[in-house]
């Protein structure tokens, strides 16, 4: 095996180099995105558990809080107890919800949240739940893809990307470890 020449090995490091700073960028947007992605979902959960907990108040019938839910939020009421009262997405009866970690939380400071993981799905649920003074506890929850469900959806466009980039670190670092031209060698002699 011949020693590589000094040209070689500085295009192996600049591409290298870009090939780790290309990983270390990517894996600092996935974490960027995903910290910013959380306080918006816990914000928007928050804004829908007031308005529809408004609702409740002034019709005061478990029933009415169907009027609320779509297809992406559901509504559960639930009693101090840990009875469910309501649930939207089902009209089956449901197990007992107060060792769930929001309903506790909720229970002890007026407010809680939780988020699981659906390994089955892709999908995180967001619960968030609302004590209210009657003593009923309102539970909101959404589904939202998880932050690596959404990566998987972009991975060949993050291949492709990365594919070119690489292409492009290869290509400049061989440009920039040309041998010098004739002339330059003439000055050698």
């Amino acid at each position: 095996m011949k020693p590589r020449s000094m040209e070689e090995k500085i295009g192996y490091r600049l591409f290298l180099m870009g090939f780790v700073g290309l990983l270390c960028t990517a894996a600092l947007c996935i974490f960027v995105f995903h910290k910013a992605f959380r306080p918006q979902v816990w914000t928007a959960m928050e804004h829908e558990a007031d308005l529809v907990s408004a609702g409740y108040r002034l019709s005061g019938n478990p029933r009415q809080l169907s009027a609320y839910s779509t297809s992406s939020l559901r509504i559960t009421l639930i009693d101090p107890d840990g009875n469910v009262l309501f649930e939207s997405a089902t009209a089956q009866p449901l197990e007992n919800h107060l060792t769930r970690p929001e309903i506790q939380q909720a229970m002890q400071s007026g407010v809680g949240r939780d988020c699981r993981d659906s390994q089955t799905t892709g999908y995180e649920t967001y619960y968030y739940a609302l004590l209210l003074p009657s003593g009923e506890i309102l539970r909101v929850a959404q589904d939202s893809e998880t932050t690596w469900s959404i990566y998987d959806d972009a991975i060949p466009a993050i291949i492709l990307s990365c594919v070119l980039m690489m292409a492009a670190a290869a290509l400049m670092a061989g440009l920039l470890t040309k041998k010098p031209c004739a002339a330059g060698a003439e000055d050698d002699g």
